[in-house]
């Protein structure tokens, strides 16, 4: 039969049916995830055994199924948002069919109402300054959507349609369209993030037009951009009408170019994020311009799995030059295709 052992500390149940004795040759597991409390089958849960280089989602269902695999003792690791990470120690036995059951326990926190706080110092960035409990277990929470987002974008891939209209606000209150068309984006970024790199030129040098790199869903699960910011518990905040799990983040003081500030925001009861809210950390000291903002807002492609489905991005000028007759540009983006190139999750992912 498979045998296991929890890991570090880790209570999970895990049921075991072994098939009959075969002959040698490569195993096979197939498994279940549940939640432990209610049973409920948890769809497109995160399956990864780094030594043999598996990583992959569970289905619709909660369930996967790893063939041809060698004979030997492997952890694995078990991840799905709203639930407490859990590793376990899986013996595969060869020319055996065995089966496993993997439940989850959900996660749970009090959390206060939202805090209203001006932009503080960040001094000590990283999360060796988090000592706030409930925050270190939101953020662990966080950076499950930028790991889970990161194997979607890497082992499944995929492309989606925006549309996207550029607008100008000016000092007379007239709104001006300027652009609009259709771009189609491909799951894995060309740009990542760097301390200090988030506005960049485009063309040629010192002429191009500035970019503003968003920070997102890989990014916040990246330890570059975690150890260069400070995190805070803003608690329960109402955006539109919806409760979220508020949590600001502050660039370092040593960045001594532009970075980011700014809040993500997450589902109280699934821990997914549904958008953050991204500022200038310091003035671009670019003659007129003010500030960039930038709020993303994520959806569902599938249960579990968030996608960006809206940018907005507002540039604001300095109305005090006599010269420029904009106060304030904006760039709209809303998502209207999307589609995978090859395996979508719970299938076998390419390689």
């Amino acid at each position: 039969m498979v045998s296991w052992a929890p890991c570090a500390g880790l209570v999970l149940a895990l049921a075991l049916l072994s098939a009959p004795l075969m002959a040698q040759g490569p195993g096979t597991i197939v498994g279940l995830i549940l939640g432990r409390d209610t049973g409920e089958r948890l769809a497109h849960s995160v399956i990864a055994i780094p030594s043999l280089d598996i990583h992959r989602f569970a289905d619709d269902s909660g369930a996967f199924v790893l063939r041809e695999m060698p004979s030997g003792a492997f952890v694995m690791h078990v991840r799905r948002l709203g639930y407490a990470p859990t590793d376990l120690m899986l013996t595969v036995r060869a020319g055996a069919h065995d089966t496993v059951r993997i439940e989850l326990t959900r996660v749970a926190m009090k959390l206060a109402a939202v805090q209203v706080r001006a932009d503080p110092t960040c001094t000590t960035p990283g999360l060796r300054a988090v000592t706030d409990s409930t925050l270190r277990a939101v953020l662990t929470q966080l950076r499950m959507n930028g790991e889970q987002y990161r194997l979607l974008a890497e082992r499944y891939p995929f492309v989606y349609a925006q549309e996207r209209i550029v607008t100008s606000e000016r000092k007379d209150g007239e709104t001006r369209v300027s652009e609009v068309d259709t771009i189609v984006v491909a799951s894995k970024p060309v740009w990542r993030y760097r301390p200090g790199h988030i506005l960049t030129r485009e063309g040629v040098r010192r002429r191009g037009e500035l970019l503003f790199n968003i920070p997102t869903l890989l990014d916040f699960a990246d330890s570059l951009f975690i150890e260069n910011h400070c995190f805070a518990n803003g608690g329960l905040d109402l955006i539109h009408g919806t409760e979220l799990i508020r949590v600001d983040l502050y660039a370092s003081a040593e960045i001594e170019t532009p970075d980011v500030n700014g809040s993500i925001f997450l589902d109280p009861n699934t821990f997914q994020i549904r958008r953050s809210v991204l500022r200038l950390s310091r003035s671009p000291k670019l003659r007129d311009l003010v500030d960039v903002e930038v709020t993303t807002v994520f959806q569902e492609a599938m249960t579990s799995i968030p996608i960006v489905a809206q940018v907005l991005g507002v540039q604001r000028y300095d109305t005090r030059d006599k010269k420029r007759g904009i106060v304030a540009g904006y760039e709209h983006h809303q998502l209207i295709g999307f589609q995978f190139v090859g395996s979508r999750p719970g299938d076998q992912p390419i390689p």
